[in-house]
């Protein structure tokens, strides 16, 4: 059974590594700079116009949708690994953030979500009795 679903993989000429848009490794850095939690996200591909972002608690969930490629109808694949469809990704953030002041920006296929840190530490002096 191996065998023959292996060999269906190269038949024809075409070895095609598909996946479906909701299982796309979707590169993410998180780092924090001062007073604010930046998150990057890597969307080849995405409209940003069909790009959502949204913030609940502790977590960030990007979600959105990548056109598939046209190509001619002839054409055949020798690798695929770009592939259209819906994507969504949900990241735990490390801090708690506050939700007024977060801004979003989608430059050359890089998501960036800035968002204020919530509560820095306060150090409270006791008083004597």
């Amino acid at each position: 059974m191996l065998v023959k679903d292996v060999e269906d993989l190269f038949k024809d000429g075409e070895a095609v590594v598909a996946m479906t848009g909701l299982n796309w490794d979707l590169a993410v850095n998180i780092c924090e700079s001062g007073d604010f939690l930046i998150v990057r996200m890597l969307l080849a591909g995405a409209v940003a116009s069909r790009i959502e972002i949204a913030l609940e608690d502790h977590m960030l969930t990007v979600s959105g949708t990548r056109e598939e490629e046209a190509l001619p109808r002839d054409a055949k694949y020798f690798r695929k690994e770009i592939s259209g469809g819906a994507f969504k990704k949900s990241v735990m953030l490390p801090v708690a953030v506050g939700r007024d002041k977060v801004r979003a920006e989608y430059t050359n296929g890089i998501l960036k979500v800035v968002m204020p840190k919530q509560g820095a530490v306060t150090k409270i002096g006791l008083r004597p009795a």
